[in-house]
């Protein structure tokens, strides 16, 4: 995509600080720091959401943001990490590319994330539970398998 502001940075037309690089990950510190360290990891091929790229890519993904998480939370001492992904406008994805957000905590100050919690009865809370627990999984094309929640 050629608007895409990752995809500039993918390919070498937008600077950015790059803290890693391979054949499909590229790291980089937002520019936009919320804490010192604050660290992005995008797919170099362009997907929108994690809904659109394909699991293995998901789970390559994944996997080099545990490792850079690992090295930011030892290289700058922190106390802890925030990890996050958000997917589409209405959850703050402000760049529609898929990437990770390593937000190292190093201060005593928490992190400014506050969601507001809702009350809902357990009997809600069932009803959305039995609606989510509809959906199926193709594990592969032989079997079926049902999420299961124990009670």
């Amino acid at each position: 995509m050629s608007e895409c502001i990752f995809c500039k940075i993918v390919s070498g037309k937008q600077d950015a600080s790059v803290i890693y690089e391979d054949d499909r990950v590229l790291s980089f510190l937002d520019h936009r720091l919320i804490r010192i360290g604050h660290t992005l990891v995008i797919s170099k091929t362009h997907y929108e959401t994690i809904l659109d790229i394909p699991d293995n890519e998901l789970t390559y993904l994944i996997q080099i943001t545990k490792k850079l998480a690992r090295q930011i939370k030892t290289t700058l001492n922190a106390k802890g990490l925030q990890v996050s992904n958000n997917n589409y406008p209405a959850a703050k994805q402000m760049v529609p590319h898929i990437h990770f957000h390593i937000i190292p905590i190093t201060e005593d100050v928490p992190l400014k994330v506050k969601f507001e919690r809702i009350k809902i009865s357990n009997n809600e809370l069932e009803k959305i539970a039995n609606k989510i627990l509809k959906i199926e999984i193709y594990l592969n094309k032989a079997s079926i398998f049902r999420i299961c929640f124990p009670r």
